[in-house]
């Protein structure tokens, strides 16, 4: 293995060791790699962070207890193999996203991921932990009908944490319908009514005002 490839496998551990799960030989393969690179364990406090801002704003919103992010992290644990080869489903389509990150930032957008499709009151998680949920289309999940509505493509920036996805998605009443695809754009829907196409161009630029956060904003069908 060579020392990128090395340091890809740590960084993707760090939020498994964040949260206590890894395996004892895993564990100790990341302790090594923390002493001997101080930019790692700064890559760590981050993951720590995010986690910490994410059981926060979760609270915020109403959304599943801490203890929801534990399960889907057991749930991941226990079913390596599906969620690499299970076609077209969230998890495969968000490690394929994932698989794309630069390795320095990859820790961090795996939290991030999760966490934007943790949002909406845990409609997703519901999906992957087994649990009953209400009916509709979220991320990567669809109903034999489409609703209506006004959608658009939305990419977050690299540097975008998970809270303020969150609070992003609550202040703009957006709930996620799709994605990830590819390049990292989430279809939002911004309305329940199918509007006119000036309203969902006034929408999207709105949207893309936010330019910490948002690198893209197009209406879409």
């Amino acid at each position: 293995m060579t020392e990128n490839q090395n340091e890809r496998v740590i960084d993707e551990l760090l939020p498994w060791y964040a949260t206590g799960r890894l395996a004892p030989a895993d564990a100790a393969q990341v302790d090594v790699a923390l002493a001997a690179d101080p930019a790692l364990g700064r890559r760590l406090d981050l993951v720590r962070d995010e986690l910490a801002e994410t059981i926060r704003v979760n609270e915020q919103l109403g959304a599943p207890s801490p203890h929801v992010i534990e399960r889907l992290f057991a749930k991941i644990d226990a079913e390596p193999r599906a969620i690499v080869v299970s076609p077209g489903g969230l998890t495969a389509r968000l490690s394929e996203w994932l698989s794309r990150r630069a390795p320095r930032t990859l820790a961090l957008a795996t939290v991030a991921g999760l966490v934007v499709v943790l949002a909406q009151a845990g409609i997703i998680v519901a999906q992957l932990i087994g649990e009953t949920a209400p009916t509709f289309t979220t991320a990567s999940f669809t109903t034999a009908d489409r609703p209506a509505g006004t959608f658009v493509l939305v990419g977050f920036a690299d540097t975008a944490t998970a809270g303020k996805m969150l609070e992003f998605l609550k202040a703009n009443n957006a709930v996620i319908v799709d994605g990830p695809r590819a390049g990292g754009l989430f279809k939002l829907k911004v309305s329940a009514e199918t509007l006119p196409r000036e309203e969902a161009d006034r929408i999207a630029q709105r949207l893309r005002a936010d330019g910490a956060l948002v690198r893209l904003a197009a209406p879409t069908q």
